[in-house]
């Protein structure tokens, strides 16, 4: 009789076993199926959202604003006096925002805005931007009368581009930014102006920035363009976030593909100096691991800043470079002197390194 219990008894565990294998299959199966999904939908979102983006700056820079903004929904005809869009272009269905326990939460549906900017000062707009998102929301907290402060933001299917052209000291310059994202997200804490800490990720992102410019005192050119299926860097630092008196950094991407090349002879609209470099390459996994310390000059509006960092990456193609540069940042008022290196013989291994002196940057580049 104990014979017949254990052999039902292990019978029934047979089949318990069998069904469980049976389950890891067909749930390993729709996984496979909804990477190869994603992935499609990743390749199709970020084109029609590039796509979509350089439609309407091109639109903006023929001067057709009411197109872009009836396609936003932010009911903007002509541009008022600032041309900028003040409301943000929120479109309709964005949903009202939620406090609890001193934590505020909201969120929005389809969003854009376009903007035209006066870059320089000089009282002309030389600059317009335009951005735009399907889904949206941000969550905002504080403790402890405000010492504690925290701010996160996502959004799904972004994209944004920005170009300009101006006429500075003979010299004729400009510059154009575009980037989409299938979803980019952003963190940040900060405690008593004493401690911070800063996430960001982004997934399927793709960008071109390029900026150059030519006249009777030179010329010059930078271009950087990269694609990354996934890609997330995070820092923390001591003291205020743009000037921090030391900053520890580091990031990582997935299946990257990055090309960038810098020449600078003279003056190219905003930079004065010499500058060269040129890298190519692409990579399965890629790293880096960086350190700032920024030194203010007492009873001055002045500082000095050294970066630098180390980078590693496996599954290389052919590829690396180098490059170095010294100038004059007319826009930051700020002098830079370093460098970088990526050589594929050394194992996928590089460097940078950044020292700068002026005027107290306004804002992380």
């Amino acid at each position: 009789m104990q014979s017949t219990n254990e052999t039902r008894r292990r019978s029934t565990l047979t089949r318990q076993s069998g069904v469980t294998t049976l389950e890891y299959i067909v749930l390993g199966a729709v996984l496979v199926i909804g990477l190869v999904a994603g992935v499609s939908m990743f390749k199709s979102k970020v084109g029609e959202g590039l796509a979509s983006e350089g439609e309407a700056l091109s639109q903006v820079a023929r001067g057709q604003s009411k197109a872009v903004g009836d396609r936003y929904g932010d009911g903007a005809g002509a541009l008022g006096a600032s041309g900028a869009n003040p409301g943000g272009g929120a479109a309709a269905g964005a949903s009202p925002e939620q406090r609890l326990a001193g934590v505020r939460a909201s969120g929005h549906g389809r969003r854009g805005s376009r903007e035209f900017l006066d870059t320089d000062g000089d009282g002309t707009l030389d600059q317009v931007k335009v951005e735009g998102s399907l889904a949206g929301g941000s969550v905002d907290g504080s403790r402890f009368g405000g010492n504690i402060r925290w701010h996160g933001d996502g959004k799904l299917v972004q994209g944004s581009a920005q170009a300009g052209a101006k006429v500075d000291n003979l010299t004729l310059s400009g510059n154009v930014k575009a980037e989409g994202n299938l979803a980019n997200g952003k963190f940040g804490l900060n405690v008593a102006d004493v401690l911070g800490y800063q996430a960001e990720g982004q997934l399927g992102h793709v960008a071109v920035d390029g900026s150059g410019g030519i006249g009777l005192f030179g010329g010059g050119v930078k271009v950087k363009a990269d694609a990354v299926a996934a890609k997330g860097e995070s820092a923390w630092y001591l003291g205020d976030g743009v000037n921090p008196f030391l900053r520890v950094e580091g990031e990582g991407s997935a299946l990257t593909a990055e090309a960038k090349a810098d020449g600078l002879v003279g003056y190219d609209g905003r930079r004065v100096g010499l500058a060269g470099g040129l890298k190519a390459e692409a990579s399965a996994l890629e790293g880096r691991a960086g350190a700032e310390i920024n030194i203010p000059v007492p009873w001055t509006g002045l500082s000095f800043r050294i970066g630098g960092g180390v980078t590693g990456s496996v599954g290389d193609a052919p590829g690396g470079g180098a490059g170095a540069h010294a100038y004059y940042d007319t826009e930051t008022g700020r002098m830079n002197l370093g460098g970088f290196g990526a050589l594929k013989f050394l194992g996928g291994l590089g460097a940078d390194l950044n020292i700068s002196f002026g005027s107290k940057p306004k804002a992380r580049e």
